[in-house]
């Protein structure tokens, strides 16, 4: 049981590629209502045929564009107005079902109060109101015709995302390519780099070009280089500070909320539907590079 707790939490908090884009989304939100009115037009679900035919075409019609309102207010308006739940480098498998979970609710709530206001939730079901009882009946019916869309959006965003990430891996693994022809210019790679830790006494030397990368540990960064040390070095900081004593070094680039990665120790790159991944020279770990730093990671890579 353990063992599965465990894994169930690793899952949860496996990261998740997150896109947010005003004009995506709200094609998403259209495309879903006119699914919406279409679906109920043509199946007419939940007692809907038994309501006289200007009521049935009313509320066919008015659940199709609540439903167009919910989603769009869950995926434009609510991301831009809870920004730091919204960031790419926290979200999670387990804050996308959650947001999932919100948009249904969202449309369920949506469709009972526009039943509500057009007196059509007694005659939708048995005579006898009971508010609450009619609610979780919504968001069941929600829940039953959101399935379909939502299946479809996360195999054709999964899909999307999988061959935009395989485009640019190709094209990163392309540029290593062409910058291993051209003249290495050392100089800036064989100067000394001095990372101060957080109580501003403790420092650690280091041949800016030996470092592989830089991963944030908690309260600490671990700093692993090519040289034949035991392991990792740990300076008490948090990367955002390491990342500001760095700016000589544009070889050194933060592609990750916890990674600072040496852009001429990269191998190749991978693509998946979860993002791009490096692969470093000598090393089986493969460092992560989140969606918000991909255009400059790129840019950066061209030039270092």
């Amino acid at each position: 049981m353990s063992r599965k707790m465990s894994s169930l939490r690793r899952l949860w908090q496996q990261p998740q590629s997150l896109e947010l884009d005003a004009k995506k989304d709200f094609l998403k939100s259209l495309l879903t209502g006119v699914f919406v009115f279409v679906f109920l037009l043509a199946f007419q679900p939940f007692g809907l045929s038994g309501n006289e035919l200007k009521l049935k075409y009313l509320l066919i019609s008015g659940y199709g564009l609540v439903s167009f309102l919910a989603i769009a207010f869950s995926l434009i308006l609510v991301p831009r107005i809870l920004k730091k739940a919204f960031r790419e480098e926290r979200w999670t498998t387990g804050r996308e079902i959650l947001w999932f979970l919100w948009i249904v609710f969202a449309v369920g709530l949506a469709c009972f109060l526009f039943a509500f206001l057009v007196n059509a939730v007694r005659p939708f079901f048995k005579p006898g109101f009971n508010p609450p009882l009619y609610l979780l009946l919504f968001q069941f019916m929600s829940l039953v015709i959101a399935f379909f869309p939502i299946v479809f959006w996360t195999l054709w965003s999964r899909s999307s995302r999988l061959k935009k990430s395989l485009r640019t891996a190709l094209e990163i693994s392309e540029e290593v390519l062409r910058r291993r022809s051209r003249p290495e210019d050392s100089s800036a790679s064989s100067r000394r780099v001095v990372l101060t830790a957080e109580n501003g006494k403790d420092q650690y030397a280091f041949d800016a070009g030996s470092i592989l990368f830089i991963a944030a540990a908690g309260n600490y960064v671990e700093v692993t280089e090519k040289t034949d040390r035991t392991g990792p070095v740990l300076i008490r900081s948090s990367l955002g500070r390491i990342q500001k004593q760095l700016d000589g070094f544009p070889f050194l680039f933060r592609c990750h909320r916890a990674f600072i990665v040496n852009l001429k120790a990269i191998g190749k790159a991978t693509g998946s539907a979860q993002g791009l991944k490096l692969d470093l020279e000598g090393m089986d770990r493969k460092i992560p590079v989140a969606r918000r730093y991909a255009t400059a990671f790129r840019k950066r890579l061209s030039s270092a």
